[in-house]
């Protein structure tokens, strides 16, 4: 899909959140996408992975619960929308996860989660390397919130490890222009869980098709050359909002 939501000429940083509902389009009521450029996506997760997958991938007082709560609802979701691309079989103790189109397969015990195999460092990390998007978990407990996971392998200039474990507020507060939306963000987490599944866009000029510009280049390239870029791009994400539960879990995709 193009996504063109910079064209009335305004910038803005309000949350302009659309209930995922009422998008134009069946493909945009879908949580989850697989496009033409899947293989493009996976391959930069991979590249990520090869480079240091605890670079893109973090988490902080990432809890139990919330973690089974958000593994068991992306496992459903991605069988429920994408039941060409993915399968899901159950064995005994273990659940048996199939990506169709890569032929990989994840095995996991129900009960514990807990990964066959040391190809990932988690059952979160193994399911978010199946997807276009990035990942992040927002916690929501009593009157505090923090960014409890993130699985950032298409970062826009910011890294995973700068944001892991802080507020809402202290993650956007060096965006111009974000004060107002600030001063009320806690109100807004509150009607995500309440209301949500919600999307919204967010938009920036790029000078390359480069998925990764996490600001520290993989080792061995140059400052110069993870920088340096001669085509101007439009660069467009594609952010939603669900609840799987208490906790806000977000996605986007560039």
């Amino acid at each position: 899909m193009k996504y063109l939501p910079f064209l009335n000429g305004t910038y803005s940083t309000a949350p302009g959140l659309l209930p995922i509902a009422r998008q134009e389009y069946a493909i945009d009521q879908q949580i989850f996408q697989i496009d033409a450029h899947y293989n493009s996506y996976r391959i930069n997760k991979t590249a990520c992975r090869a480079e240091d997958i605890r670079k893109y991938y973090l988490e902080h007082n990432y809890a139990p619960s919330t973690r089974r709560v958000i593994n068991n609802w992306l496992v459903k979701q991605l069988v429920q929308e994408c039941p060409g691309q993915f399968d899901l079989a159950i064995t005994g103790d273990y659940s048996i996860f199939i990506n169709l189109q890569s032929g990989e397969i994840i095995q996991w015990d129900t009960e514990s989660q807990v990964l066959a195999g040391k190809a990932y460092l988690s059952l979160f990390d193994a399911l978010a390397n199946q997807v276009q998007e990035d990942l992040a978990v927002c916690q929501l407990q009593d009157t505090r919130d923090w960014l409890a996971a993130i699985h950032l392998c298409a970062p826009n200039h910011w890294a995973a490890g700068d944001k892991v474990g802080k507020s809402f507020d202290s993650i956007h507060a060096p965006v111009p222009g974000m004060q107002k939306t600030i001063n009320g963000y806690y109100k807004m987490l509150q009607s995500l869980v309440e209301k949500g599944p919600f999307t919204r866009f967010a938009w920036g000029i790029s000078t390359d098709q480069q998925l990764n510009h996490h600001p520290v280049p993989p080792p061995g390239i140059t400052a110069k050359e993870w920088q340096g870029r001669k085509t101007w791009w439009v660069s467009r994400r594609r952010m939603l909002f669900c609840s799987p539960s208490e906790p806000i879990f977000t996605l986007w995709m560039s």
